[in-house]
């Protein structure tokens, strides 16, 4: 009699379980780790025991996010250069790259892989070369499409400058180096950044160096006179790291 009894209320709590179960779900007796969007495409062998509770239908996954049953081909599909996983960090572009501390970010979705940054013109993950990089090591890593878009936009920023400093170059060879000193501090101006002292170092030699050849005059960085900072010696070289201009 009592046996009778308890199979009976296991019945009306079976059915009364079978019954809460939400869309896209059903009431069965399997293994606890159900497949989610993240892990559909995951191969592993489930090591929990057998528990009796809603698990999603054939053909539909859990949301990682909202816990219901979707179908499979509702999960995200995550672009070229992404990833989906749990958390990660979504705020870097190819803009702010340098600038802008994000926080982790607790939600399930796609992510831009390790290295790449979202592009703000086209949305898709690039991946990001650091543009206070030396020629040696942008040649050696490449230059992406976010490293020449953000180069551009900079170097846009002194065009103006070198425009109003055209003729100097011209006609003013004796004082070049103090024209294209002048040139990268103005143009340091306009930086938040420090790192961009480096570079900017960089660019004074080029432009420096580069007036130099138009002048039929060699430019080496080695020889300094120490009465003018960075003094140029020209009885020298081209240093080799200039000779990709």
């Amino acid at each position: 009699m009592l046996l009778v009894l308890f199979s009976l209320i296991s019945l009306i709590v079976t059915t009364l379980e079978c019954n809460n179960c939400g869309k896209n779900e059903e009431y069965r007796c399997d293994y606890q780790c159900q497949k989610t969007c993240r892990t559909r495409d995951v191969l592993f062998k489930c090591v929990s025991e057998k528990i009796c509770q809603c698990f999603c239908t054939d053909g539909h996954v859990r949301d990682d996010n909202k816990g219901n049953c979707i179908p499979i081909s509702e999960c995200p599909t995550c672009r070229v250069n992404e990833t989906y996983k749990d958390s990660g960090i979504d705020c870097q572009t190819c803009e702010n790259y340098q600038y802008v501390k994000c926080a982790l970010r607790h939600e399930s979705k796609c992510y831009c892989l390790d290295g790449y940054v979202t592009d703000e013109e086209t949305g898709f993950c690039l991946i990001f070369v650091h543009l206070f990089l030396k020629y040696s090591e942008v040649k050696k890593h490449g230059a992406s499409p976010c490293f020449e878009r953000v180069a551009k936009k900079k170097f846009k920023k002194t065009q103006d400058v070198y425009k109003r400093r055209e003729e100097n170059f011209q006609n003013n060879s004796d004082n070049l180096f103090d024209i294209a000193h002048n040139n990268a501090l103005e143009w340091m101006k306009l930086e938040e950044d420090n790192n961009a002292l480096e570079w900017m170092k960089l660019e004074e030699d080029r432009i420096f160096l580069q007036k130099q050849r138009e002048l039929g005059r060699p430019g080496c960085l080695a020889g300094v006179d120490k009465s003018r900072p960075r003094k140029k010696d020209m009885s020298k070289c081209v240093p080799k790291v200039y000779r990709h201009l």
